[in-house]
């Protein structure tokens, strides 16, 4: 009503007041917009600074204990159920003779194979240890079959690394697995050693323990080494034998003339009570007449 009014009036100025209106609610409309945006910076300045205060916090205080994240991204569904499966139920021995027999041992890393026990120690260990060594090597053998499976599709990786410049980042993840696999591989070789170690002597267990793997779990050279360490224990007792013997003959020589009189110190004689002849010669009534005058002398000095 107001435009129609001073239409009437003033002819065209409706369209002056209207185009007046519109760019005063245009004005307000970007007054509103830009103070939306400076709110948003705030809070965006503020969002930092609070993570940035929270960041320094931690660097002090040190992490949380109770933060653990004790478990990472997940598994493809398919793969999850069924290598759950294979751990709560295991496999059937029909899969694993398949598995074991498509999977060949390499033959620049032949000590992917499980070790053997060494014929001498065998025959000296009970036979329920016998056992329990051959359930192991098994294990570690299947072990082995699974790091050679492992290791055959690295090759194949690494092969396509050498004709392309950008390596594939799924190779790091086999990398550490295949780190881990070789490191239970190696303490199961250790395990193996420790479960026979009780039954050798301590001269034996040091020999033992020196001793390195190969395709014999103490190593080929290992009775060689036994017989050495034998021969020179026998050695080391006969030397330490005839020492003993000359190192006490001197002890006993020492000893004897610890005592010897000197000629400034001289012992102090009791010839009063020794006979002047030969003691073979003696008889009872000498013994009897010779104790009866030292008993005499003996009276006559309490009597002076």
């Amino acid at each position: 009503m107001p435009f129609e009014t001073e239409n009437a009036k003033n002819g065209g100025r409706t369209n002056t007041i209207q185009v007046s209106s519109d760019s005063e609610s245009t004005t307000t409309s970007s007054d509103i917009s830009n103070d939306s945006d400076s709110d948003i910076c705030n809070d965006d300045r503020q969002t930092e600074r609070t993570t940035e205060a929270k960041s320094e916090l931690s660097t002090i205080l040190g992490e949380n204990p109770n933060n653990k994240t004790s478990f990472g991204p997940e598994l493809a569904p398919d793969l999850a159920n069924r290598w759950s499966s294979y751990i709560m139920q295991g496999l059937d021995k029909e899969t694993i003779t398949k598995i074991f027999d498509s999977v060949l041992f390499p033959s620049n890393c032949s000590l992917l194979e499980a070790p053997k026990n060494n014929p001498e120690v065998e025959a000296m260990i009970p036979p329920t240890d016998v056992r329990r060594d051959k359930f192991l090597m098994s294990l570690q053998n299947q072990l082995g079959k699974s790091i050679t499976a492992l290791g055959n599709v690295m090759t194949n990786m690494l092969q396509n690394v050498e004709s392309n410049t950008d390596p594939d980042p799924n190779l790091v993840g086999l990398v550490d697995a295949g780190k881990m696999l070789c490191s239970i591989h190696h303490l199961m070789s250790t395990h193996r050693k420790y479960m026979v170690h009780q039954h050798f002597n301590k001269k034996m267990q040091l020999v033992a323990m020196g001793q390195s793997r190969d395709s014999m779990l103490f190593g080929d050279d290992f009775a060689e080494k036994c017989k050495s360490a034998k021969n020179l224990e026998t050695l080391a007792k006969e030397l330490k034998s005839t020492t003993a013997t000359s190192s006490n003959y001197l002890k006993g020589h020492a000893s004897r003339n610890r005592w010897r009189p000197t000629d400034n110190k001289k012992r102090p004689s009791y010839s009063y009570n020794k006979p002047t002849f030969k003691t073979n010669t003696w008889n009872k009534e000498d013994c009897y007449k010779k104790g009866k005058h030292i008993k005499k002398q003996h009276e006559w000095n309490g009597r002076r």
